[in-house]
């Protein structure tokens, strides 16, 4: 009779135990890389917080018993050690600096419904938008925007009719087009400083880069080590052209004629063949603006290229 009455004490307790714990459920301290604050900065414990990581990737699911929006603060040195260069897809942070850490800075609204927030490593993409400080191996900015890439390197192919004495023919053309497209976007859209990686450009056919405006208007660029410093003065889509002898572009391309840049000798060259019906053209953008009183120098060029040509006549 006494050990059972023991038994019954000891289970009565545990009840209790297990009751009390339930009872402060709405009170549950967030893991030590979370914190949580009301708008007005002030300190939040939330009913559930969890948070996950796999090297690539960090997944953080929050609900409250409280509706009322709150900032989720996650601590940048454990975030950018876990996954390296984080971006968002449809929510938005900034950086906090308490003194003591810094800590990505996240609006949410109505945490009473349950909210999963998945950050995930940058990379640019054509088909999302991330929000993001960007990464070393890309571009980076100085404070986070939307980045997604509109265009990149690419040859088109278009198909036309020639006509001579002896009939008509079909010719496909293939232009390269050596354009990079990237969009920034934010509420904010004043400048800011864009590191692009030299690497990754060159990667892309860019040995000599330079940076424009959707206007046209050149941007400010530097070469900086291992990479290029460009100084937007404010943000919509910024353009990447190639100003290397590497950045002509084949317009036309018949069966027989050729015209291509040597670069082992660095001059054009190029065959012209009479069966074809007209000559082979490629251009190249030229960046410098000459005015009417130096047309000598735009002259000289042209000299230097007439003498560097070679010409292969056909039969």
């Amino acid at each position: 009779m006494r050990s059972g009455k023991v038994v019954v004490a000891c289970a009565f307790v545990l009840v209790m135990a297990l009751s009390s714990f339930a009872g402060m459920a709405s009170a549950i301290a967030p893991p030590p890389v979370l914190k949580f604050i009301n708008a007005d900065g002030s300190r939040r414990i939330v009913s559930f917080s969890e948070v996950s990581a796999n090297g690539k990737s960090i997944s953080i699911r929050i609900q409250d018993s409280d509706a009322r929006g709150l900032y989720l603060l996650v601590d940048k040195y454990w975030a950018d050690k876990t996954s390296k260069y984080m971006a968002l897809e449809t929510l938005t942070f900034s950086i906090l600096d308490d003194g003591v850490n810094k800590y990505y800075k996240v609006w949410i609204s109505d945490p009473s419904n349950m909210k999963v927030i998945n950050f995930e490593k940058f990379s640019l993409s054509q088909s999302k938008a991330l929000y993001s400080l960007g990464s070393d191996e890309s571009v980076k900015l100085q404070r986070p925007m939307y980045v997604s890439l509109k265009e990149i390197p690419h040859d088109e192919k278009t198909t036309r009719t020639e006509t001579n004495a002896n009939g008509s023919w079909k010719i496909e053309d293939i232009k390269r087009v050596q354009k990079l497209a990237i969009e920034f976007n934010d509420m904010d859209h004043s400048g800011q400083q864009v590191t692009y990686n030299a690497s990754w450009l060159e990667n892309m056919g860019f040995s000599n880069p330079r940076f424009y405006y959707e206007n046209g208007m050149e941007i400010a660029s530097r070469r900086e080590g291992d990479n290029y410093s460009v100084f937007p003065e404010h943000f919509s889509i910024l353009y990447t052209f190639d100003d290397s002898y590497e950045g002509f572009t084949k317009l036309t391309d018949y069966s027989y004629s050729d015209v291509y840049w040597d670069s082992a000798n660095t001059v054009i060259g190029w065959t012209s063949d009479r069966r074809d019906a007209a000559d082979e053209i490629m251009n190249k953008a030229y960046t410098n603006v000459y005015p009417s009183t130096e047309w000598f120098k735009l002259l000289s060029f042209a000299i230097v290229m007439y003498i560097n040509r070679k010409q292969i006549w056909g039969s």
